[in-house]
Formats: C-alpha cells, sequence, structure tokens
C-alpha cells in the first residue's frame, strides 16, 4: 500500500484524539496536518471499492523479514 495511504490513516487516527466526531473542526485538523488529506482520503476510498467489487490489489503485500 502507498505510504501516502497509509500517512492518511494516521493523520486521520491521530486527529480523533483532539476532534472525536467526523465534523468540520476534524477535517480541517485532518488538512493542517496533510494538505492532501482529501485527495487521499478520495483515492484511498476509491481503491477499496475497487477491492471491493473483485478488483485485484493494485500493490504487492510486503513482508517484512525478522
Amino acid at each position: 500500500m502507498p505510504p501516502e495511504f497509509l500517512r492518511m490513516i494516521v493523520v486521520h487516527e491521530i486527529s480523533h484524539l483532539k476532534e472525536p466526531e467526523h465534523d468540520k473542526a476534524f477535517y480541517q485538523l485532518c488538512q493542517h496536518m496533510e494538505a492532501n488529506y482529501f485527495q487521499l482520503e478520495f483515492d484511498l476510498r476509491a481503491y477499496l471499492c475497487h477491492l471491493a467489487a473483485g478488483g485485484q490489489p493494485l500493490w504487492a503485500a510486503e513482508v517484512s523479514a525478522g
């Protein structure tokens, strides 16, 4: 999975530490931490819909050594 998607998810979850609801303040905080937040969220949702519709993963799963 692209690091940009992972960063967007982390920003989303960190924002919940201050703003528990998905309201204007929450999304403003997300965008403050990640300027491209809205585009990344859209792209991630589109990718998840692609997978839900039976599409093939576009990235290989990484396996850590150890």
